[in-house]
């Protein structure tokens, strides 16, 4: 009836299908790997040789990954003094990746299962991927992830060579040289017949190649000596290191046929470009290790770090670090305690720099592709694309740590417990600037965060007889604050058609969401409320504010191992408590703006005046029930058995008999179950992975997969 209404009506005769598009899309995958290895040694010789396969599929259809890998590890002493080795890793890796963390109707796989009509099929009576009959170019799941022929390749070579030698008895020096060589290609095609993407671009191919060089040279030279109560080892060296990379990207359109699926079959290039670039870094480094009578413990370190990617005159860093440790077991007072086996205080205090940010950060860059037209001839053209900034310089950390380890009862209880507090300034952001500059942002060193938090960990010897129970437990707890920001605020964790929902502000964590707070729904209008926070009566973005917070109050661990004879029996739980999660899924897959399909919650929707309910009104073409707010916040706390594994070790007068030395068979269970009020798939979750101003936010995000794995292991 909506449909007539709006002059959308259709045949729904012609679409009779009941596709569960979750099982089309979802799997059990199966995942394999075997390795051999041969090593050996005698009085002046070690050596190791493996050779690796490993073949993963992943739990959404037509995702897998393979990789080959080979490693030799060789030591040679040459004579009294002088030894030598080398190790050496060549790897070969393929993988078909799908594409996650995007909406439904732009390739995103997992919110295209989630929101694809089940009244529609996969294919066409021709063979062409079905799609939304309401939404043009609108193709379903199982088109995004089977359609396009996409692989990616890449090899990589990583070796180093070492030379030691002994000095004098007590100095030593030593070289290595290392490099890192990597070589990827990305291939993709989509024929221009099956999908309504490829019809309206007649076929697309696309090819990246990336190639990427690292290699490190580090010298250093030693001094140990004992001499009565007194220990003394020290260490200075200098570490010189560059990092090229290259790549070339191309893309074209408008194919005849399939025969040729590589770029030149497309008539019209729609894009290319390349990039080269490089970084080079520099260290010094000094440590001093000082043992009194094995009571009294001190360690200074000492790095100076020169990095390429900042301006001229602060490219060196220096950051220093001292600890000190006190083995009050040892004291006169303790020594003769039953009780107590070891126990040590520490404390110590140092700076950490970070460069990571991108090559030529601090250069005033011009871009390419600004063309214009002369006389009637394309004439190619540049523009300056970032600011100069002379002043960037290295990010500091500062972090003084309390801690105490305690062995007690014949080494049966074991504690670690750490007291941090860690300041981070000169903080390395892209930053906003006056857009009378001619930019929207520049990398700045602005702002401070600070962390502190403690860490506890225990361990115990249950029992030590012929069964044998250890445990381990842990949990943490860290809270931190945007302590400066010049007074600006960063927005990141971009929702498509709904703006940023993470935000960076001083006095606040990092990690907080920003958004509306829902009030419920309205029951004469069923549109939801939002709090008028300026009391303007309009709902605005003036009217945002903090809507919660994806810092955990802390996580926590607990890992059993038993051993009876032969068997053993290893059981490791992990999770977090306190945390929120913005579950953006569900801004795609509740809003009822559009034609996707929805979750089943949306059936308690508002549909009468007088209805009392949560979910809102279905409103085609309108995002106002559907804005960024506490609707979408979720408690992402969760306890989740994250490891079982029993296995038997076959006594040595059986495989003896045959020749061995060792023969293990085991069975091992991941991610076995998850105890979770995430209405998700996965509270474990964030789009933007390895951002740390957008945490917790899922978008469609590829979940973990439960994994059952069947092994042994042989030894000759």
């Amino acid at each position: 009836d909506l449909m007539d209404e709006l002059g959308l009506a259709t045949d729904w005769s012609l679409y009779t299908e009941n596709t569960d598009w979750q099982n089309e899309v979802l799997r059990q995958a199966a995942f394999n790997s075997y390795q051999l290895s041969l090593s050996g040694s005698d009085e002046k010789t070690n050596y190791y040789v493996s050779g690796n396969w490993t073949k993963n599929d992943g739990v959404v259809r037509n995702n897998t990954a393979d990789r080959y890998s080979g490693k030799i590890n060789f030591d040679r002493q040459i004579n009294s003094w002088l030894k030598a080795g080398t190790s050496i890793l060549y790897s070969k890796w393929h993988d078909i990746n799908i594409i996650d963390n995007i909406g439904a109707g732009r390739g995103g796989v997992i919110l295209g299962m989630i929101s694809a009509p089940p009244v529609i099929g996969i294919y066409h009576d021709d063979g062409t991927f079905t799609g939304n009959p309401l939404q043009a170019s609108w193709e379903n799941p199982v088109a995004s992830t089977d359609a396009p022929e996409q692989d990616y390749y890449q090899t990589r070579f990583m070796g180093n060579a070492y030379l030691e030698a002994n000095i004098l008895k007590d100095l030593k020096f030593k070289t290595l040289v290392s490099l890192d060589n990597a070589n990827g290609q990305y291939n993709y095609f989509l024929d221009p017949y099956r999908t309504d993407w490829g019809r309206v671009n007649s076929g697309i191919a696309e090819e990246t190649t990336d190639k990427t060089e690292y290699w490190l040279s580090e010298n250093t030279l030693s001094y140990k000596k004992k001499f009565d109560s007194h220990s003394l080892n020290a260490l200075v060296g200098f570490i010189v290191s560059k990092r090229q990379s290259s790549s070339l990207y191309a893309r074209t359109i408008n194919f005849a046929n399939t025969a040729v699926k590589t770029i030149n079959g497309g008539s019209v290039i729609e894009g290319v470009s390349s990039s080269y670039a490089e970084r080079t870094n520099v260290s010094q480094i000094a440590r001093l290790n000082y043992d009194f009578n094995n009571k009294y413990l001190l360690t200074a370190n000492f790095r100076a770090d020169a990095s390429s990617v900042f301006g001229p005159g602060n490219q060196w860093g220096y950051f220093p670090s001292f600890s000190a440790g006190w083995r009050l077991s040892e004291e006169d007072f303790l020594k003769e305690n039953d009780a107590i086996d070891d126990i040590k205080l520490r404390v110590g205090w140092g700076q950490v720099g970070n460069d990571r940010i991108r090559e030529y950060a601090w250069y005033g860059t011009v871009g390419t592709g600004y063309n214009y037209v002369i006389g009637g001839v394309i004439v190619p053209g540049i523009s300056i694309e970032t600011i100069e900034n002379k002043d960037l310089k290295w990010e500091t950390t500062a972090q003084t740590d309390i801690g105490i380890d305690i062995l007690l009862f014949n080494y049966r209880i074991g504690i670690t417990a750490d007291a941090y507090i860690k300041n981070t300034s000169d903080l390395l952001l892209s930053m906003p600037v006056p857009r009378s500059t001619g930019f929207e942002s520049t990398i700045q060193n602005v702002g401070e965060i600070q962390n502190k938090g403690v860490e506890l960990q225990i361990s115990t010897k249950n029992l030590i007889n012929e069964l044998k129970w250890n445990t381990d437990f842990n949990i943490s707890l860290n809270r931190n604050q945007v302590v400066y920001l010049d007074s600006q605020v960063i927005n990141s964790g971009w929702i498509y058609q709904r703006g940023n929902v993470a935000i960076a502000k001083e006095g606040e964590q990092m990690g907080s969401f920003y958004g509306y707070v829902a009030q419920g729904v309205d029951p004469a209008t069923g549109l939801m409320i939002y709090k008028d926070n300026n009391e303007d009566g309009e709902i605005t973005p003036d009217d945002k504010e903090i809507i919660g917070n994806a810092n955990p109050k802390f996580f926590y661990g607990i890992n059993n191992k038993l051993s009876y004879k032969g068997f053993d029996l290893s059981l490791f739980i992990q999770g977090v408590y306190g945390n929120e999660v913005f579950n953006a899924t569900r801004v795609e897959s509740e809003s009822m703006n559009d034609f996707k399909s929805q979750q089943a919650t949306v059936l308690d929707r508002w549909q009468n005046p007088g209805d009392i309910t949560d979910m809102p009104v279905a409103t085609l073409g309108e995002k106002y029930n559907s804005e960024l707010s506490t609707r979408f916040i979720e408690d992402g706390s969760y306890l989740r058995i994250k490891s079982l594994t029993l296995s038997y070790s076959f006594p040595k007068e059986i495989i003896n008999k045959i020749k061995l030395s060792k023969a293990r068979i085991y069975v091992t269970a991941e991610n076995l179950y998850t105890f979770t009020k995430y209405s998700g798939y996965d509270p474990e979750v964030n789009a933007f992975d390895g951002h740390n101003l957008a945490q917790g936010i899922d978008f469609g995000t590829y979940p973990q997969s439960r994994n059952i794995i069947f092994g042994i292991n042989l030894s000759f």
